[in-house]
């Protein structure tokens, strides 16, 4: 599959081409999909990499035959979100007068997303946000990404939403433009990932026990920073208690997880702190677990789309329909909660149906089409 780049594309004056936005590695994730799809039906794009997570998306762009048109670097400047937001305004200011895209894409809830949208409404061009209307209703959670997709929702004329609920947060709240339930593009990204890392493709060596169960773990979020020793703390008291489970934890780059990480958790047996997975190697890992630990969001979406519960430490998740299905459990951002939780998925035992909430894998196609029976594109 050759990768697909700026010289396959047109640009120049405005036209009906695309514009994607990304710079995090689940934008990368989900926005690959998208250029597939696009790149397949021959549709003209361009991919502007603004570098937000540089060194978490290495790999990425290879695994999925991708290549971005512009890189901006940003990390380079280790800008704070005020700084951030600033800097990617005027680079992406200056990319949109010289390239003039007809419509803009942007993904999910970040500081590149919302700089996205902002500068495709204060130029006049469309803009369509692919996994629109997700809400907590809470503004401190996540933080800053609740507050961050509410606004990125009124600059949007094409609002893709993975749920019908998430279309209808949309209408109550009265947000100009269009909706369409799609799914969410991360599940398309997922499901051909499965199938890559069954021929071995992006795994690596891995090495993994093979007479215990997996347990996947990530922390990462702000909100969770000043509840570290309570949450490890518990974690390293559950894999003490339940030595037939194997944790592995990818860990963040952060250096204040890193440390409180080590420290607590680093002298285990059974609980496997590894640098950050690529994306091939994280499905591989995901679709061995018994369950998963999370604070992330989009692994509320993935594991379950493989049958695997999920131990959500937070106290508010976007995801309700998981919730409600059965497929997550909230236990909080304090671990109090958490070894009650391991307990009863390990009582519950056996696996569970793959979960279709959040699509079957075309939510891409899904998206092109409503674009194009538009005449958007």
């Amino acid at each position: 599959m050759e990768k697909i780049g700026m010289g396959k594309r047109e640009g120049g004056r405005r036209g009906k081409w695309i514009l994607l936005i990304g710079g995090t590695r689940p934008e990368v994730i989900k926005l690959a999909p998208m250029i597939q799809e696009l790149h397949r039906r021959g549709i003209p794009h361009r991919f502007c990499f603004t570098g937000q997570h540089k060194e978490m998306v290495e790999g990425l762009f290879e695994f999925f035959q991708i290549e971005p048109d512009w890189d901006l670097n940003l990390i380079s400047d280790n800008p704070s979100m005020p700084q951030m937001l600033g800097l990617l305004t005027k680079k992406l200011q200056k990319i949109i007068e010289n390239s003039s895209p007809g419509l803009i894409l942007v993904q999910g809830d970040t500081v590149s997303a919302m700089a996205g949208a902002m500068m495709g409404f204060y130029n006049r061009i469309p803009v369509g946000h692919i996994e629109a209307g997700l809400r907590t209703y809470n503004r401190l959670s996540p933080y800053p990404e609740e507050v961050n997709r509410r606004v990125i929702a009124h600059y949007t004329d094409f609002h893709f939403a993975p749920t019908g609920r998430n279309l209808h947060y949309l209408h109550q709240e009265r947000i100009g433009g269009e909706g369409v339930v799609t799914g969410n593009s991360g599940i398309d990204a997922l499901f051909w990932a499965v199938e890559q890392v069954k021929g071995g493709n992006g795994v690596g060596e891995l090495p993994l026990p093979s007479d215990r169960e997996l347990v996947l773990v990530t922390i990462h979020r702000r909100e969770n920073w000043s509840h570290l020793t309570d949450i490890f703390t518990t974690l390293r008291r559950e894999a003490e208690k339940w030595k037939n489970l194997h944790f592995i934890f990818p860990l963040h780059l952060n250096p204040l997880i890193r440390k409180k990480a080590k420290g607590i958790l680093g002298d285990i047996p059974n609980f496997q702190l590894v640098e950050p997975l690529n994306y091939p190697q994280l499905v591989w890992v995901l679709e061995k677990a018994r369950f998963v630990i999370t604070d992330s969001g989009g692994l509320q979406e993935e594991a379950p789309a493989l049958g695997k519960p999920v131990l959500v430490v937070r106290d508010t998740t976007e995801r309700s329909e998981a919730l409600e299905a059965g497929y997550l459990e909230m236990v909080g951002g304090r671990g109090e909660k958490l070894g009650e939780g391991i307990e009863r998925v390990m009582e519950r035992g056996g696996a569970l149906p793959p979960f279709t909430g959040y699509g079957r894998g075309d939510s891409c196609r899904k998206i092109v089409d409503f674009l194009i029976e538009k005449g958007v594109i």
